[in-house]
């Protein structure tokens, strides 16, 4: 089970706990744009700015009740090359919507995606690739999965592609025929998709303006609203999905990590400045570094020319006022006086 390092402390929206709901953002890895954050009774601040554009919808109703965050799917798209190839869409679960419409349910405890095999077929087939001899989904790692979802009557969701592969398998996996999960729904949207979303799980109806009802509050049947259970799943999508593809080909085909703000232009402006940089740091020091040895060398140059030239010269001032040796034996010559100095 995925485990979060999540923050509590954001700074958030008015927060009354008579407001029903709690929600969650997630990290994805190697992006410092979304923390994982869980929000209870509040939005935090530094990804909501405007309650109202959480798009909410009632989840589909189990005949026995309401036992998971469940919504319709009405569409799936993959691109490829900027055009849009639907997947066609049938449901093999037993809870299917209106109609036999596929279900999803949002999971925050499940790694991968996981979903029947005929849509697992149609997503990988509009990329050309079919299921290996283990019936797993490999794609090339420099491949983006580009897609998005439709769930009930919201705007369609990107999915990052960065959260979609990993060391060249898909994240989306179809599970086995006869799975228990067939009885629940056809998609599991698991923490990849979730990364790329912000999740509202509230139990009342919030108003157009995203503000929820007090929940100590009366109906006007003179009834507490508490008494009232009416779950709705909220959906925000946080990925830009041009943004999310210079990220991927920044980080999967460059092989270069992002910069500080998270752009995959700006990463890679950024970067290149900070090697820029670096390189005249470089070229600074490698030049003090000469410019020191030049000095040490002069240095050791003048002061052997001094230890050999002050002999010599005391030598003749003293032969050339008669102080110096009288015998033949006792002169010295330039060679003599040379071993001398270097003793």
């Amino acid at each position: 089970m995925p485990t979060y390092q999540l923050d509590i402390m954001e700074p958030c929206h008015s927060q009354q706990l008579s407001h029903r709901f709690f929600s969650l953002a997630l990290k994805c890895p190697g992006l410092n744009k979304i923390p994982s954050l869980l929000g209870i009774s509040c939005h935090p601040l530094g990804i909501i700015s405007d309650p109202s554009q959480i798009k909410y919808a009632a989840l589909q109703n189990e005949q026995s009740g309401d036992f998971y965050w469940k919504a319709e799917i009405s569409a799936l798209t993959v691109y490829v090359n900027r055009e849009a190839k639907p997947v066609w869409l049938t449901s093999a679960s037993a809870s299917g919507g209106p109609i036999g419409q596929p279900t999803a349910v949002v999971d925050s405890g499940m790694p991968i995606i996981l979903v029947t095999p005929d849509i697992a077929n149609g997503i990988y087939g509009a990329l050309g690739i079919g299921p290996g001899s283990d019936g797993q989904y490999y794609v090339d790692c420099t491949t983006p999965i580009n897609m998005t979802i439709t769930l009930d009557n919201r705007p369609e969701i990107p999915l990052h592609p960065l959260d979609l592969t990993t060391a060249c398998i898909g994240i989306i996996q179809a599970y086995p025929a006869g799975s228990a999960i067939e009885s629940i729904a056809d998609i599991i949207l698991s923490v990849p998709f979730m990364r790329s979303t912000y999740t509202v799980m509230a139990y009342d109806q919030p108003d157009s303006n995203g503000t929820f009802p007090n929940a100590t509050a009366s109906t006007s049947s003179g009834g507490s609203i508490s008494s009232l259970i009416r779950p709705r799943l909220g959906l925000l999508s946080l990925t830009d999905p041009t943004v999310a593809l210079d990220e991927f080909n920044t980080i999967r085909v460059l092989k270069q990590p992002l910069g500080t703000g998270n752009s995959a232009n700006g990463g890679a402006q950024g970067g290149k400045s900070t090697m820029d940089a670096l390189s005249g740091k470089k070229i600074i020091v490698g030049i003090a570094a000469l410019i020191g040895l030049l000095r040490f060398f002069a240095l050791c140059f003048v002061l052997f020319t001094a230890r050999w030239a002050y002999p010599r010269r005391r030598y003749r001032c003293e032969h050339a006022l008669g102080g110096g040796p009288k015998d033949s034996e006792d002169l010295k010559t330039d060679d003599q006086l040379i071993q001398d100095v270097a003793y």
